[in-house]
């Protein structure tokens, strides 16, 4: 389990096992953040075994391979070239969109590139890329800095804990008595009404979208959160793929 620094952990109950396919074969578990669609670098879940191994030696690679760029955001950037390289998605327009990244409205549109070569598909041959609002470490932004249900961590919260705690985490005292693990969770932070819970990631998604047209395609998790599918499928891929691929103006052959 690899994460960043500024995350905490809102709800012990949970397991990082949750998030853990049954699926023998994914070594790798990426997810993509709910506010623009990216994928996210600073989290992730990766298998001890030589395949894996071989895939962070190529994201490490990445830095002889792909120029500086003055505005680009280099580690979750750099991870979109290497994933879709990974599942042999890859596309020229790609590495183009990337090289104009000089500003958020080009990066969206690289993010989107290759959303849009990987179409609906989130599980892969030993990668599993968690949807929109199924991560095990969801962005503090939204929604409402509130904790949810389906939540494990919160992921950019850079203030002191007593946003969500109700006292000082003593980590002395864990190391020894692992009853002192039940969190001091702020019980005015916790949405415990699932409809509630709906209605902010609608009004999230949503507003992700608007916000971020050109890396979210379309409003997508809303309707089914928090148990959509693995992959985006049917009419749904259909709109997404229709909306997203159109706005980043990608070939018809992507």
């Amino acid at each position: 389990m690899v994460l960043d620094g500024d995350n905490v952990l809102v709800n012990s109950s949970k397991k990082i096992e949750d998030y853990i396919p049954s699926v023998l074969d994914i070594y790798v578990v990426h997810s993509e953040r709910f506010y623009n669609g990216e994928i996210s670098a600073g989290n992730y879940l990766i298998y001890n075994c030589q395949w894996s191994y071989i895939y962070l030696l190529n994201w490490i690679s990445m830095y002889t391979i792909l120029p500086s760029v003055p505005y680009h955001n280099n580690d979750n950037g750099a991870l979109h070239i290497h994933f879709a390289l990974s599942v042999g998605k890859m596309h020229p327009a790609c590495f183009d969109l990337r090289y104009r990244s000089l500003n958020e409205t080009w990066y969206d549109r690289y993010v989107g590139c290759i959303k849009c070569v990987i179409i609906g598909q989130r599980r892969f041959d030993h990668i599993w890329l968690l949807r929109r609002g199924h991560s095990f470490a969801r962005d503090y932004r939204e929604p409402e800095n509130t904790i949810l249900e389906t939540d494990f961590l919160i992921h950019g919260f850079k203030i002191d804990s007593s946003y969500y705690y109700r006292w000082k985490i003593r980590t002395s005292v864990c190391r020894h008595d692992i009853a002192v693990w039940s969190l001091p969770i702020r019980s005015e932070m916790v949405v415990t009404d699932r409809s509630i819970a709906q209605a902010l990631i609608r009004h999230y998604d949503v507003a992700a979208q608007k916000n971020h047209p050109e890396s979210i395609g379309i409003a997508e998790v809303f309707d089914c959160w928090p148990f959509c599918q693995v992959d985006l499928t049917g009419h749904k891929e259909q709109t997404y793929l229709k909306t997203l691929c159109k706005i980043n103006h990608h070939s018809s052959d992507i």
